[in-house]
């Protein structure tokens, strides 16, 4: 609720009655008259960057995340239009997509890319898979990590690798930042097995299972060593059999770490 007015109103899954009175912004998913269902199909055509194509634009976005039935899910899609409609979230703000928000940044963003990376991106047009795979991400917001990464593992080339590493690590095209959270403030461990904990025996939790001089005996008796809880957010739901893996690195004192798990595809495969 903006001030004294309700900026939305969204539902999934409700009775048909309740589904007409949905509304995002301007845009109403059910007009009041014909006329206003023209002037609303009108105004998104000639001013995709107005409010009633920002308020279908949002409304397609809220529907989607709510029909994955997860709460994390469920606070994006609110996240999304409050910072739309009543304060910035800062969480939410940042998207390497291109949208009618930005305004003049697209320019700005499509010029860095073109005059930094133009080599990687052409290859990469040119290329058949790695096209479409470019087009699919450009359908997904980049904020939703479930969608997008189910793309990049069911297109992966080393075309879209080079095309990303350019794009995102090398020339941060899009200005991207993200500092370490700080919060919630968990206490470290400080026993284990009945002894303080020091580095050694640190480093032996982290390479549990693993059949190495450094890590402890007691790993020997599993099969794996860590694996992420399903639950955790919608990103470990989508992608099962998580298995995460540490082993010394070749610097002293250095922790190597390596991800395993499977991801369904877009076209439903099963890649690990």
């Amino acid at each position: 609720n903006a001030g004294s007015r309700v900026s939305a109103m969204v539902c999934s899954d409700c009775s048909e009655e309740l589904s007409a009175m949905q509304f995002v912004g301007d845009y109403k998913v059910r007009a009041g008259s014909a006329l206003e269902a023209a002037a609303m199909k009108l105004s998104m055509s000639l001013a995709p960057w107005g409010g009633v194509a920002r308020g279908a634009r949002l409304h397609a976005q809220a529907v989607s995340l709510l029909q994955r039935a997860s709460s994390e899910d469920l606070v994006y899609a609110c996240f999304f239009i409050i910072h739309a409609y009543v304060m910035p979230l800062p969480l939410v703000k940042h998207t390497i997509s291109p949208t009618w928000e930005k305004g003049l940044g697209n320019l700005a963003e499509f010029y860095k890319m073109a005059t930094c990376c133009g080599g990687p991106i052409l290859r990469a047009v040119r290329d058949e898979t790695t096209k479409k795979a470019i087009d699919m991400l450009n359908e997904c917001d980049m904020r939703d990590q479930v969608g997008s990464y189910r793309v990049i593992v069911s297109f992966e080339t080393p075309l879209l690798e080079a095309f990303s590493l350019c794009i995102l690590q090398k020339n941060n095209c899009f200005n991207c930042n993200s500092e370490i959270l700080r919060t919630p403030a968990v206490p470290v461990l400080s026993e284990w097995r009945g002894a303080p904990l020091t580095w050694e025996t640190a480093s032996q939790i982290f390479y549990g299972h693993l059949n190495i001089p450094q890590a402890h005996s007691a790993g020997a008796r599993r099969d794996w060593s860590w694996k992420v809880v399903c639950g955790a957010n919608p990103a470990y739901d989508a992608f099962p059999a998580q298995h995460q893996i540490f082993y010394p690195g070749k610097a002293k004192g250095s922790i190597w770490y390596d991800p395993v798990f499977k991801v369904e595809t877009v076209d439903d495969r099963a890649v690990w």
